[in-house]
């Protein structure tokens, strides 16, 4: 399951817990939201349009592998570094959890770019 950017931020608007949940007659369905922010820094950019080819290629190959949502949220005129919020929703915390990691590593090994921070937030 997908969130899009937009609903992670109004879910971000709500009160701040670790799982939400839906009731429907005796069931319960429990939904977890991580929300991961990477700061970047693309070394070898010489212009907006070299850091916006490396962005782009990350962000879509994250979306792909990871089924997640992906967008551009700060420095967005700066051509040496990025921010990135990534959004994730499933029932498992833990299947989540281990889902960020991979992309915090895939960061972190990107030949173009390097991991300069990150944080992650449970909703």
């Amino acid at each position: 399951m997908v969130v899009t950017l937009a609903v992670a931020a109004e879910m971000l608007k709500a009160e701040a817990i670790t799982s939400y949940q839906l009731r429907r007659g005796p069931d319960t369905i429990a939904t977890t939201l991580g929300l991961l922010h990477l700061q970047l820094r693309i070394v070898q950019a010489q212009s907006l349009k070299d850091k916006r080819r490396v962005v782009k290629g990350f962000k879509d190959r994250l979306a792909n592998g990871f089924n997640v949502s992906v967008a551009e949220v700060d420095r967005l005129d700066d051509r040496r570094s990025a921010v990135l919020a990534v959004a994730m929703v499933a029932n498992d915390k833990r299947y989540v959890e281990s889902q960020l990691q991979k992309i915090i590593n895939a960061a972190a090994e990107h030949r173009d770019m390097n991991l300069v921070d990150y944080e992650l937030q449970w909703l």
